[in-house]
């Protein structure tokens, strides 16, 4: 699936659209070849009202920081209603935010207007992109030119920035590195000479194609195994990489039974829905326990819904990994392709990778720091096979997770 899209991908960008300006919307284009999605967005009212309000806040904190000579940019995300995002807590609290202006990017209004009362000096991400694209007509639904439209807005986003930038003299510009967005903020960086520091929030990808353009000055990286696949997506940034755990990832060890396996299953996007089931299926009636957290921000497939439902498969509503683990205390965190079995070792925990035609983390199998499965009738003995060798956890951890930690580098240069 995501080998054919990358294939798909280089050659659109070898072919029609090799400029590099091409760049700022390179995850745009990557997204409509794998999704296929070319409709016309419709026009919402209430979408409208909420950008207007959310545009208006932006430009009074623009005046505002301009008459108070603010000249940091700091860009984070926030998703849920406490406002906090474990991605950046650190971060933010290292610079002290309210000293920055906060660009930040929310999905309501109702996030939008807690974030403007809790953080000081809010520009609404949101609002930008909606009128970079407001009032253009797309005429035609062919995937060049569905793409073609996408990038004049992603243009005009690129232009409202850069203006703003230059109106405020921005001197440092510190964000999450969100992929639909790095290569405008990068770019921006580079014409006006801004110093521009980046910092993971999830593992690297060769399918994160924004990755293998532009750098930032510096890039921030969780341990050595990540800095590494950073630079073998993008060699430009060898001395560019500064490793430090920030969010202090850190091995905790449960007590489980010797008896019954426990297995966590973590359902996921754009996940092959018929061959999980023929997994899950050669557990049924066996001594295991099985434990189904699904995906929160995804609407799930009925006919997987149903399935689990009807099966004696326990779904869990527990939103933090360690809670669950805690309170289920399994030996395995099996999914498809999900992030979170690069975190099983820190639970001490087996990462299962169940092979289906979603090969976005195939890479994990070929860095040998999760167990590929793909029989059709052995699963169990699959599991009990390997828990005569919890040794590999340890190995697994070690590889990806021990590391040397620069923590007095990183207050130095966010500051």
């Amino acid at each position: 699936m995501f080998n054919n899209t990358l294939k798909k991908y280089n050659f659109f960008r070898n072919k029609f659209f090799s400029e590099q300006i091409y760049n700022i919307s390179s995850f745009e284009l990557f997204e409509i070849l794998l999704t296929k999605k070319i409709n016309k967005p419709k026009f919402n009212i209430l979408e409208f009202l909420t950008n207007l309000i959310n545009f208006f806040l932006s430009i009074i904190t623009i005046y505002k920081c301009k008459i108070l000579k603010i000249s940091r940019i700091n860009y984070f995300i926030v998703f849920n209603n406490d406002l906090s995002d474990p991605r950046s807590n650190h971060i933010n609290s290292i610079i002290d935010i309210n000293k920055n202006i906060n660009i930040i990017k929310t999905s309501s209004l109702r996030l939008s207007l807690l974030s403007f009362f809790k953080f000081k000096n809010v520009i609404f991400h949101e609002s930008i992109i909606y009128f970079s694209r407001f009032f253009y007509k797309e005429k035609k639904f062919t995937i060049k030119e569905k793409f073609k439209s996408i990038h004049k807005c992603k243009l005009r986003q690129y232009n409202i920035y850069c203006k703003i930038f230059k109106y405020l003299n921005i001197k440092k510009f510190i964000m999450i590195d969100d992929y639909r967005e790095i290569q405008i903020f990068i770019k921006i960086c580079k014409k006006l000479k801004i110093e521009s520091i980046g910092y993971m929030h999830s593992r690297f990808s060769k399918y994160r194609v924004s990755l293998k353009y532009d750098c930032f000055d510096r890039y921030i990286v969780w341990t050595n195994y990540f800095k590494k696949k950073l630079i073998e997506i993008n060699p430009n940034y060898k001395n560019k990489v500064l490793v430090s755990n920030f969010r202090n990832f850190k091995k905790t060890r449960y007590r489980r039974p010797n008896k019954d396996l426990k297995l966590l299953f973590f359902s996921d996007s754009r996940m092959d829905y018929k061959s999980v089931i023929s997994y899950l299926n050669q557990l049924k009636k066996k001594k295991i326990k099985v434990f189904v957290k699904l995906k929160t921000n995804q609407i799930e497939n009925n006919v997987f819904l149903n399935y689990i439902n009807n099966n004696d498969f326990i779904k869990i509503d527990e939103k933090n990994v360690a809670t669950a683990v805690r309170k289920y205390n399994p030996q395995f965190f099996v999914a498809t392709n999900s992030n979170v079995l690069l975190e099983a070792s820190l639970y001490n925990c087996f990462p299962i990778l169940l092979k289906t035609n979603n090969d976005y983390s195939f890479d994990l199998i070929k860095d040998k720091i999760s167990f590929p499965y793909s029989g059709k009738s052995d699963f169990y003995h699959f599991l009990r096979k390997l828990m005569n060798k919890r040794y590999l956890i340890d190995k697994i951890y070690n590889k990806v997770w021990k590391s040397n930690n620069d923590f007095r580098s990183i207050k130095n240069f966010l500051n």
